[in-house]
């Protein structure tokens, strides 16, 4: 029960590879409850449209919930790339139809290299901020974001196609 109620209630605020810390140490405290209700809901929420919009899709429905509790999950780790990432390559017709699939890998590696640098940068050496590692974890979140649409659109595609 502990366990749970760590994540849930995001006591911690210890910098991650996700989002979330950095949004509520910024944060006032009267709002925290509120947007903790928020970003825990998100991918909850996402999961009933996802579902029926792509009822003949299982194996493309759980990617995309997988990647969405990646995206969103208060305490990421690089481990929570796994998952999505080991079925990526059932979805070889997706994958087919991104013409910008070097910009993805060359951006995802430059990221996943970037983030620790940044983050040794500003603990380990004291040379720098948070907003350095932050501005990291923020263009992952984008890459995210810009890929998880190219992979719905094309899925999309391909239904229209069928």
């Amino acid at each position: 029960v502990r366990v749970y109620r760590f994540s849930l209630l995001l006591e911690d605020y210890t910098p991650t590879i996700g989002l979330w810390w950095y949004f509520f140490t910024e944060m006032f405290d009267a709002f925290r409850p509120f947007f903790t209700f928020v970003f825990h809901s998100f991918a909850v929420i996402l999961a009933v449209p996802t579902a029926l919009r792509f009822r003949n899709r299982p194996l493309f429905v759980t990617w995309v919930q997988l990647y969405i509790s990646c995206m969103f999950k208060p305490y990421a780790c690089v481990g929570d790339l796994v998952p999505w990432m080991t079925l990526l390559p059932l979805l070889q017709q997706q994958l087919q139809c991104i013409k910008t699939g070097l910009f993805f890998v060359n951006s995802f590696v430059l990221l996943v290299v970037l983030g620790p640098a940044m983050w040794h940068q500003w603990i380990v050496v004291d040379a720098a901020n948070s907003n350095f590692f932050y501005s990291i974890t923020l263009l992952l979140g984008v890459w995210y974001t810009v890929f998880l649409v190219q992979m719905l659109r094309f899925t999309v595609l391909l239904d229209r196609r069928l």
